[in-house]
């Protein structure tokens, strides 16, 4: 094995499953933002 291939979080290669965790990891984050402020604005009409 490589020294890039033993560690990728010290600046090695990114892989693609670490690639996938990230996207995931925004499209969580977009989820979550977005029913917040849909929450925000029905709060907002309702009440």
């Amino acid at each position: 094995m490589n020294k890039e291939d033993e560690d990728s979080e010290t600046g090695g290669p990114r892989t693609l499953e670490h690639l996938d965790a990230k996207e995931s990891f925004r499209q969580l984050w977009w989820s979550i933002g977005v029913t917040l402020i849909a929450l925000a604005v029905l709060a907002y009409f309702y009440f």
